[in-house]
């Protein structure tokens, strides 16, 4: 969890791998730094590593740094060019010449970003479909990180669908595994994921604590996104328990720190939640704030926030 200085080794190591002409070493850098990168959210630099990597002539960086392309095009809300990344990394996994031994891993990432896509546009039932597809690559291919990915995704889109029982048996399975191999970053999307739980369960004091702690774990790992994330969570917990003056302040907490690492599905999800406590408090311009973000939501393609502000503005709010 130490970005700055994983990114200061790994411009070390691109400096050198330049100098000594090492094309493996050099994009091998370039990628990682793709990851760091964007963890700061320093997108328009990680964007430029990843056109580097994606722009070799070997198979292996071409469709990696596609998929990077993909998911930062993602985290910024260009939904459409994040597709076609992916599309583009898919003809070039599909070459003729591509190696076979490393084609499964590299579908299962590819299908792993379809599925964080779907899940941005809040196509749950469809991210679903393609999460089992996902899984069925990664457990043959001995992808570890992938297949706990795909079972936080599964509990998330559960949850979203309002299936509380497979979303509780998926998180389950992530709290049972990282008891055997800890994995803090799954540990804590599972906390996050589970307040969430918690809440549609009917226990909102108990979501309180699982986001707080959260919060408290992200602070100390200094994990940016997840911190945003559990800030949005307990954010919803004070808005779902009618006490919206607290859900602002942690909303706005959240907003404004997925403004600076550039997460916009976590910023609009954190402006449409303020939007609703300023309609809790009756403020006058909350309901041209909702329209506001119906609008944005659906020029970017977020569906199911759209459909949340819809339902908020009520027949005839738009």
């Amino acid at each position: 969890g130490d970005i700055s200085r994983a990114q200061s080794a790994l411009e070390a190591a691109l400096e050198t791998a330049l100098e000594l002409e090492d094309e493996r070493a050099e994009l091998s850098a370039r990628q990682e730094l793709v990851r760091t990168l964007q963890a700061a959210g320093r997108v328009d630099e990680a964007r430029a590593q990843a056109e580097c990597v994606a722009a070799a002539q070997r198979w292996w960086p071409r469709w990696s740094g596609l998929v990077s392309l993909a998911a930062l095009a993602e985290q910024t809300g260009r939904l459409d060019e994040a597709e076609n990344y992916i599309e583009a990394a898919q003809k070039v996994i599909e070459e003729p010449d591509a190696p076979e031994q490393h084609r499964i891993l590299a579908e299962a990432y590819l299908q792993s970003n379809r599925v964080n896509l779907l899940i941005a546009r809040g196509r749950f039932q469809d991210a679903l479909r393609a999460n089992f597809e996902m899984l069925s690559r990664a457990e043959p291919a001995h992808l570890p990180d992938q297949m706990r990915e795909g079972l936080l995704n599964a509990a998330l889109c559960h949850l979203r669908l309002g299936n509380i029982d497979p979303a509780q048996y998926q998180l389950d399975r992530v709290r049972r595994w990282t008891a055997l191999e800890p994995d803090p970053r799954a540990e804590l999307m599972a906390q996050v994921i589970g307040s969430e739980a918690l809440l549609l369960e009917g226990d909102p004091k108990g979501a309180k604590e699982s986001a707080r702690d959260a919060i408290e774990r992200a602070t100390a790992a200094g994990r940016g996104q997840l911190l945003a994330e559990a800030e949005l969570a307990l954010g919803r917990v004070y808005l779902a328990d009618r006490q919206p003056d607290d859900a602002r302040y942690h909303l706005e907490k959240c907003r404004d720190r997925a403004r600076r690492l550039q997460l916009k599905k976590v910023e609009m999800s954190a402006e449409l939640a303020l939007a609703h406590a300023s309609l809790m408090l009756g403020a006058p311009a909350a309901i041209e704030d909702i329209a506001q973000v119906l609008r944005r939501c659906v020029e970017i393609g977020y569906d199911d926030l759209a459909a949340e502000a819809e339902r908020l503005l009520g027949p005839g709010g738009k």
